[in-house]
């Protein structure tokens, strides 16, 4: 099969063997082998994290999108408190800050706080009250130049 060739080829820890698994994991998740996927995409996030941490910005893409599919899947398995850490990883990874930089300190604190609400909610665990997301602070217009 296509995973052990690529081991043999590549190696077990290779960019080629974590995107074997995750096709693979797709395909079990498509058929509702939760349980195979999860395992799948675990052996994925172990391969990639490394990667993500020294490689480019696509490794960490690849690794956010690895770590969101397990969450999925996680849920799908009724396995909720273990998929809503994934899809928080997800939030707070770097390459999620990276995306939402523009937002100051106070807005990302409440920014997650929505998050946790909400997947809270989606599971039905009562939550506590988070404030709304402001919006960012934009720079004030500049002044007109006087009228002559």
């Amino acid at each position: 099969d296509a995973l052990a060739i690529h081991t043999r080829l590549f190696g077990t820890e290779s960019v080629q063997v974590a995107d074997t698994l995750e096709v693979l994991a797709d395909i079990q998740n498509w058929q509702s082998h939760y349980e195979a996927a999860a395992k799948s995409l675990e052996q994925v996030i172990r391969i990639r994290e490394p990667l993500a941490a020294s490689g480019t910005p696509m490794d960490g893409v690849a690794l956010a999108r690895a770590t969101s599919t397990l969450g999925s899947s996680l849920n799908a398995l009724g396995k909720f408190p273990q998929a809503k850490e994934q899809k928080l990883q997800l939030v707070l990874s770097d390459q999620a800050i990276g995306i939402l930089s523009w937002g100051d300190a106070d807005w990302m604190k409440a920014f997650t706080a929505e998050v946790s609400k909400r997947l809270d909610a989606a599971e039905g665990t009562p939550a506590a009250a988070a404030p709304k997301p402001a919006a960012p602070k934009l720079a004030a217009p500049k002044a007109a130049a006087p009228k002559k």
